[in-house]
């Protein structure tokens, strides 16, 4: 996803976060891949991949693990410093499993020339 100019401070990563955070948290896997891809596809659909990592992620927790709707998950950003990688920030997003730990969802987002752009880069 392209992001504005005026997006890349830290408290609009982190509400770019919370948004997508809520779209994992309702199973809209169809809009995050929309919106986000998933790095970690392969040239399969974006959606699919995704709701096969959150799967696995919460069957390696337990099988009666879900997402906790009631929880809000933590949302952090962090800077990259200046590389010739084009990696400008990491935005976190980590889900609270119950007592038995959590999920995690990194967003990276990238520079391509003066444009930066925002992709789902790891569920784990």
């Amino acid at each position: 996803m392209k992001l504005l100019a005026n997006q890349y401070d830290q408290e609009s990563l982190a509400s770019i976060g919370a948004n997508a955070a809520q779209l994992i948290k309702e199973l809209n896997y169809q809009e995050l891949g929309q919106h986000f891809g998933y790095a970690l596809s392969f040239g399969k659909e974006p959606s699919v991949v995704i709701q096969e990592q959150i799967a696995s992620c919460l069957s390696q927790q337990g099988s009666n693990e879900s997402l906790l709707k009631s929880s809000n998950p933590t949302v952090a950003v962090k800077y990259f410093k200046s590389n010739d990688t084009n990696l400008f920030a990491l935005v976190e997003c980590k889900f609270p499993l119950g007592n038995k730990g959590g999920m995690l969802a990194e967003f990276i987002v990238t520079n391509k020339g003066p444009d930066k752009y925002v992709s789902l880069e790891q569920i784990s």
